[in-house]
């Protein structure tokens, strides 16, 4: 009996479980060679629109970069999340809430003016919905660009310190306090480069390679 019962289960959910496998490696596939690959660009090109193109508003975000690993993007990132947390059921409270309340008229009130009042709430509640719906949008970028920031931020450290450890063996002392000094103390995009050039370069003389990086 045991055995019929364990045949039935394995028959029935024997498709659904393949699937479930099929799925989940087809998922992880897609991720690994078209959607992560796709993430760096796609975050470069949210900056880019999100700065405007704009050189000064760059090279901010290198002064955050040479400013070493830190706390401070995790953190903006969370505050973003909260804030959106936050707001929204507080948006979806108001907006589908029920009919709006009319005062209670007495013996004179007409069914003209409950009408008029009803239809000012519904006026109200519609510009509510509105200016929530703006505010939400603006969340929703603000927090999509503090994102795109921070992962690049992090990318652009990982990579000045994985190089700077590969050409470590090939520049003296001085050389390598020069570079973190350097490092330390960028202004803007074209420091990084200057600086990131250096170290491809002492590895690449000595037939080491350098790990893929794009520079914004």
């Amino acid at each position: 009996m045991q055995r019929i019962v364990i045949v039935k289960f394995v028959k029935r959910y024997w498709w659904q479980t393949v699937g479930a496998l099929a799925l989940g490696t087809v998922t992880s596939a897609l991720w690994d060679f078209v959607f992560k690959p796709l993430l760096p660009a796609l975050g470069g090109a949210m900056l880019t629109v999100s700065t405007l193109g704009m050189h000064s508003l760059r090279d901010e975000v290198y002064l955050e970069v040479a400013k070493g690993l830190h706390e401070d993007n995790s953190l903006s990132v969370a505050i973003i999340v909260f804030t959106c947390l936050s707001i929204y059921p507080i948006t979806v409270a108001f907006s589908s809430s029920s009919s709006p309340l009319v005062a209670q008229g007495g013996e004179g009130t007409t069914i003209e003016e409950l009408e008029k009042a009803f239809a000012e709430a519904q006026q109200k509640r519609a510009r509510f919905r509105r200016v929530a719906g703006l505010l939400g949008i603006l969340i929703c970028v603000f927090g999509l660009y503090q994102t795109a920031r921070a992962l690049y931020v992090n990318r652009a450290i990982a990579y000045f310190r994985q190089t700077c450890d590969a050409a470590g063996p090939y520049l003296s002392a001085d050389e390598q306090k020069r570079i973190l000094a350097d490092f330390a103390t960028m202004r803007g995009r074209s420091d990084y480069v200057a600086v990131t050039a250096h170290l491809e370069s002492a590895i690449q003389q000595h037939g080491g390679h350098t790990p893929e990086f794009s520079i914004w």
